[in-house]
């Protein structure tokens, strides 16, 4: 019994342990922001101590809150806020419409979020042109919606006989310019399995480039199938023959494909 007191007792002390800062600020649900010391606990609260006055506020109850240092203002909002880690973005959707959010999970083709109403939701690729994504010293991450023939998708083992079609990824702008370039990660399945065993099917992510001149859209897998992928990424640079004559050598292979496209692009 004892035991189980102990371990209830520091249990509760981990969840009134957090960040503390003695110059923090907190933005009310009315857009007031008020200055004072903050302890950031790890549930769902946050201690305010405002003039001297000390309050417990519902960290979802809040618009932001976060330190105060050398009078720039760090947010712990969208670190804390939520159930998940989340990361502050905005998503453009097709209608035109934007939709500020708190976005906590990423994959090709759907991104999951919460609201400025602390709703979760998921928005599909079908609906969303765009999103962004805002790092902690103020980078953006661009990610748009991109149309890529299915033909290219035979290059990282998904067989597809109707070529006509075109599949949608969410690419993570690396390069704009004459050729952009993107990166994402595509999914490919395998059976693996004996003759005395079942098959087991897995799932592997790959990371790939998505390079967009023109309307032409490539996909150029990084790790695998080098040579074709050298193949590919040459034919979108061949106007341009001192470059491509360099793709595959030193310095110059799929890995350093942001380093081509940024050479080609400054090309006048």
């Amino acid at each position: 019994m004892k035991t189980i007191l102990t371990f209830i007792y520091c249990f509760f002390v981990f969840l009134s342990i957090g960040q503390k800062f003695d110059s923090g600020y907190v933005v009310n649900a009315e857009h007031d922001t008020l200055y004072g010391k903050l302890n950031i606990t790890v549930n769902t609260i946050i201690k305010f101590n405002h003039n001297g006055s000390k309050s417990k506020l519902k960290k979802l109850d809040l618009l932001d809150y976060g330190e105060v240092k050398e009078h720039e203002f760090y947010s712990y909002y969208a670190k804390t806020a939520f159930p998940h880690i989340t990361r502050r973005g905005i998503i453009y959707l097709n209608s035109g419409d934007s939709i500020h959010a708190y976005i906590f999970k990423e994959s090709a083709r759907k991104i999951n979020y919460y609201n400025l109403q602390k709703e979760k939701a998921k928005g599909k690729i079908a609906d969303i042109d765009a999103y962004h994504i805002f790092s902690e010293t103020g980078k953006i991450n661009r990610y748009e919606r991109l149309a890529v023939p299915r033909t290219y998708k035979a290059i990282i083992g998904v067989k597809n006989k109707d070529n006509d079609k075109h599949d949608l990824y969410f690419g993570r702008e690396l390069a704009i310019g004459k050729i952009d370039l993107y990166s994402t990660y595509s999914s490919t399945s395998s059976f693996s399995g004996g003759m005395h065993t079942a098959p087991v099917m897995s799932n592997e992510l790959t990371l790939v480039y998505l390079l967009k001149k023109g309307e032409e859209v490539k996909i150029i897998p990084r790790n695998k199938l080098s040579l074709q992928s050298g193949d590919l990424l040459k034919s979108m640079i061949k106007d341009y023959p001192e470059l491509e004559a360099k793709v595959g050598t030193k310095g110059y292979r799929i890995k350093n494909i942001k380093k081509i496209i940024e050479e080609y692009n400054q090309r006048k």
